[in-house]
């Protein structure tokens, strides 16, 4: 299999986001994706931590991607600046569902299978999400940056589908 680290990123470029024009509804659905970004990112982050000693490569790969969610979370950010609107971490965490994979035991034997699959899930859900704002949300800019996050979402749902091959 390929290194899947130098892939992390599709070749496509993002849309440029100078404007923007978000109605209330709309506004809502980009923040509640964000948020929820938000959380990804983090989750992504801590088991880049927790799997670095043991599972350097396949934490490499979770900590390339948690970058191009954080490219995400900026642009998100952006649209919803443009549209006059607070991006504040305070009305973000109050949608923070924080949760993440934890190993009491202290064992690492089933965990990197555990992220991974939660990471599938994760993106499987993130890409449904995207595609449902898609056909509800009203404002050009919007829809161009949400379709090509959506291919990212798609792609990372794609690599942690290999990773889960890999460590099965």
């Amino acid at each position: 299999m390929p290194d899947l680290r130098l892939n992390c990123s599709l070749s496509i470029p993002y849309p440029d986001v100078n404007s923007a024009d978000l109605n209330r509804y709309d506004t809502q659905m980009i923040r509640t994706l964000l948020a929820r970004k938000l959380r990804t990112i983090n989750e992504y982050i801590t088991q880049s931590v927790v799997l670095a000693h043991d599972y350097g490569a396949l934490a490499d790969i979770i900590d390339c991607i948690a970058v191009i969610e954080t490219r995400h979370f900026k642009l998100l950010g952006r649209l919803l600046l443009l549209s006059g609107e607070s991006v504040g971490v305070q009305s973000l965490a109050q949608s923070f569902n924080g949760r993440s994979a934890r190993n009491q035991n202290g064992r690492v034997n089933k965990l990197p299978l555990a992220f991974i699959n939660a990471n599938l899930e994760s993106e499987r859900a993130s890409a449904s999400d995207y595609r449902l704002v898609l056909s509800q949300v009203h404002d050009a800019s919007a829809k161009a940056l949400l379709e090509r996050i959506l291919a990212d979402e798609e792609h990372h749902a794609d690599i942690f589908a290999n990773l889960r091959s890999r460590y099965s």
